[in-house]
């Protein structure tokens, strides 16, 4: 088929032959009207490329912003760069060939979107050599600005659409006048140029409307749409419109279905992120549900958001009319508000606040609560920053552990030893007393018999050591549940000193121990105010331990006054202890020996330095280790208030 130019070409040169001058007119009026048609396709396939290209801009940006290597990225900014040449290009041809006003008007649209979306990528590349920052802004408002691109794309279709349309009825017009000015003398053959003429303005317009149409069902979103084959297949300028139109057709459908998958695959993502995070969510409320304190965690505004099943048990807990302690199912539904009513002695909320204003946990070791006995723990939840810097309080974590049993353990032990102890001492004092008896006044016949001797001596020892575990045992007692009475009053501290190295001497000459007093002041020393008989019997724990484990040698008892206190020190050369065993120092029923994990009964119960620590404290001293290593012996020291009476009485 030929194309429109060679046909009004070939009437233009018969008109000429024919009808002279008139033909020549008519053949300057087609013409006109043939380049304006190739003009305004000319500039449709230039507008596609322009869209086309910034198309391919934003795609090489998004491309960069994801670019994880300095390879990729410098690969899509010269894409970036090279586009942007291509888009200058396309300034400078449709500049000078779009002439309509409302197609510049339209184009100058198109052109300033496009600008602006050059602008905003140049940011966005820079941002992205800074550090990217504000890269994700930049990101988002480059996608935004095509978004109007492709939307003035259309608009400049339309608009050149429309200036074909104007064009075609600008032919129309000229022709008819050309037909009214030859109509009187060239009337046959304006007739024939006519018919013609409308035959070639069917062959022009039907394609540019269909076309027409095509566009307008892609403004209003019908993507489906197709352009006729048979304009595809034509070989004049019409063909050529269609075919580059179906092509920017082709190109936009598919990189719709490429943003589309892009997005499918965002959703994925997305919904596999969730599922994470409930999966997350499911282990960490099985972790909490499956230990065995209570646990509730409270947000930033004091509301229980998380609460397991050992807390809303703990809490249930109230006493009945009749005093005992029962489960109370009727309560569903736990607030601050009601826990802070329930747990009286401790104000919830106030703890809470306090936590989360000092960011520091706050402890409430023995709370009643409903006739139990709580541990309460409450701990807040700060939120991180950058560089582990806190940044806001997000809400507290509260535990509560029920002690109830463990206290009752611990009291009927106490109580326990405290009975046992009271009903062995008197049996204990008789044997004693009974074996004394005996070894004074049947002399004669023990001497006879060595064996019997070897056993009343035995019983009476054992007597002896008993009553003192019984002893120990009964101040232990007495001094935890604090039942112990001192009577303080102002004394010599080293006559009582001089007192004790005096009763043990002969037990120290009998192991081959020297036993001092050495009193290191030459002056006199002021009294202390304490209990007169547990300071001695402080001292005998001390002088007697460092017996015990001193073989031969020294034991030193020296004292010496510090600021307002008085400081005893008892010295041995005995076999001394390493840092493990100085650890159990002070401690119940603890021995400092060479194994952390057996005992030597041999060197009593454990209890002496535990008693002599309890008795200092409730005087209102001090006692502690001096030093020690193994085989060089050790130095323990307590301190006692000189003779100030205090405020408080024991």
């Amino acid at each position: 088929m030929r194309n429109i130019r060679s046909r009004l070409l070939q009437i233009f040169v018969i008109e000429i032959a024919v009808l002279g001058v008139a033909a020549v007119f008519s053949l300057f009026l087609y013409v006109n009207a043939a380049n304006k048609y190739k003009a305004i396709s000319d500039n449709m396939v230039s507008e596609y490329h322009l869209t086309e290209t910034a198309f391919g801009l934003i795609t090489d940006f998004n491309q960069l912003a994801v670019s994880s290597t300095g390879s990729s990225q410098a690969a899509q900014k010269t894409k970036i760069s090279s586009s942007k040449t291509q888009i200058s290009q396309l300034y400078a041809t449709l500049d000078q060939s779009i002439t309509d006003p409302d197609t510049k008007n339209s184009y100058v649209g198109l052109k300033n979107a496009i600008n602006g979306l050059m602008v905003e990528i140049d940011a966005g590349v820079t941002s992205i050599q800074n550090g990217g920052q504000d890269a994700t802004a930049h990101y988002n408002k480059a996608n935004q600005l095509y978004g109007f691109v492709k939307e003035d794309g259309n608009v400049f279709l339309n608009d050149e659409l429309q200036h074909v349309t104007v064009t075609q009825q600008e032919v129309r017009r000229s022709t008819t006048r050309n037909f009214q000015i030859g109509a009187v003398s060239y009337a046959l053959i304006l007739i024939g140029s006519l018919i013609y003429a409308v035959r070639m303005s069917r062959v022009i317009v039907k394609p540019i409307d269909e076309l027409a149409a095509t566009a307008e069902q892609i403004t209003r979103g019908n993507m489906e749409t197709e352009i006729n084959p048979k304009l595809l297949e034509r070989k004049d300028e019409t063909g050529k419109l269609s075919n580059s139109f179906n092509m920017m057709l082709l190109n936009l459908k598919q990189k719709i279905h490429e943003l589309n998958l892009e997005k499918a695959g965002v959703e994925q993502k997305v919904i596999d992120r969730t599922e994470e995070l409930n999966n997350e969510k499911a282990r960490l409320e099985a972790s909490i549900n499956s230990i065995d304190v209570g646990f509730i965690m409270t947000g930033i505004n004091d509301d229980i958001i998380m609460l397991n099943r050992v807390a809303t048990r703990l809490l249930a807990y109230a006493l009945t009319p009749e005093g005992v302690s029962k489960v109370d199912t009727s309560i569903h539904e736990w607030t601050t508000d009601l826990v802070d009513q329930k747990m009286s002695g401790f104000p919830f909320k106030e703890n809470i606040a306090k936590a989360k204003s000092l960011s520091l946990p706050v402890e409430k070791k023995e709370q009643l609560y409903g006739g139990r006995i709580f541990r309460v723990f409450i701990a807040p939840i700060v939120g991180h920053g950058k560089a582990g810097k806190s940044v806001e309080t997000l809400g507290t974590v509260t535990l509560i552990e029920d002690i109830t049993e463990r206290k009752v353990q611990e009291r009927s032990k106490d109580e326990f030893f405290s009975i046992a102890s009271h009903e062995l001492r008197t049996p204990l004092t008789a044997i004693r007393g009974n074996t004394s008896m005996i070894q004074t006044y049947y002399q004669d016949q023990l001497a006879k018999d060595e064996n019997l001797k070897g056993m009343v001596d035995d019983i009476h020892e054992s007597s002896v050591r008993l009553i003192e575990i019984v002893s120990d045992f009964l101040d232990v007692s007495r001094l935890e549940q604090g039942k112990m009475k001192f009577e303080p009053e102002a004394f010599e501290l080293d006559k009582v000193i001089e007192s004790v190295v005096y009763e043990l001497a002969n037990t120290s000459q009998a192991k081959g121990v020297e036993l001092k007093f050495n009193h290191m002041q030459p002056q006199a020393l002021p009294t202390v105010y304490a209990d007169k008989n547990r300071t001695k019997q402080v001292i005998y724990n001390l002088v007697g331990n460092a017996l015990k484990f001193t073989e031969k040698g020294t034991i030193t008892v020296g004292i010496k006054p510090e600021d307002s206190v008085l400081k005893v020190l008892v010295s041995d050369t005995g076999t001394g202890m390493n840092a493990e065993s100085q650890q159990l120092l002070f401690h119940k029923f603890q021995q400092a020996g060479r194994s952390l994990i057996t005992r030597n009964t041999a060197h009593g119960t454990g209890l002496g330095l535990y008693i002599s620590k309890l008795l200092v404290g409730q005087m209102g001293g001090s006692i502690q280790l001096e030093s020690s290593a193994p085989g060089s012996g050790s130095v323990f020291s307590f301190s006692l208030p000189t003779a100030k009476p205090p405020v408080q009485s024991y």
